[in-house]
């Protein structure tokens, strides 16, 4: 996993900007994740979704994001970022919705950073390294969905 971080360019400078996304996800997230999970209450990719599910789902979530945006990628980070994908698969959740819905939610966040009173080269930099958390996240995940493909 060392080897995606370098690959990745992931180094402290990014996990520095990647922290300070945190608070904007944070400050989004209610609004945020219940309007995903409205939409995707409605969305057939997925069997329907108890109530108390998707409060856990959401909760999950947001700690995942923190884990993702302020962590020092250890090996419990690993592990829980690749049994998401293992999660995904398990209830047959096609990898194509998979990325699509990660991808909307990753939009409402750029959004949000996009919109902060700062100046621009640092909107740029929490950017870029919000971006690069997301490839790692992703890639995680979808390594998870294609070992299981292949088995």
């Amino acid at each position: 996993m060392q080897k995606l971080i370098w690959f990745l360019g992931i180094d402290e400078t990014i996990r520095r900007h990647a922290a300070a996304v945190w608070p904007v996800v944070e400050s989004i997230s209610e609004r945020l994740l219940n309007e995903f999970y409205s939409d995707v209450s409605q969305c057939e990719a997925v069997a329907a979704l108890e109530p108390e599910i998707v409060e856990r789902l959401k909760k999950n979530q947001l700690k995942h994001w923190k884990a993702l945006l302020t962590s020092d990628f250890s090996e419990d980070y690993f592990k829980r970022a690749s049994l998401i994908g293992i999660m995904h698969r398990e209830v047959d959740l096609d990898p194509k919705w998979f990325i699509a819905g990660y991808f909307r939610l990753t939009q409402e966040i750029v959004r949000s950073v996009l919109a902060l009173p700062l100046p621009l080269d640092e909107r740029y930099e929490m950017m870029h390294a919000f971006s690069k958390c997301i490839a790692l996240d992703m890639a995680l995940a979808v390594s998870s969905y294609s070992s299981w493909l292949v088995d």
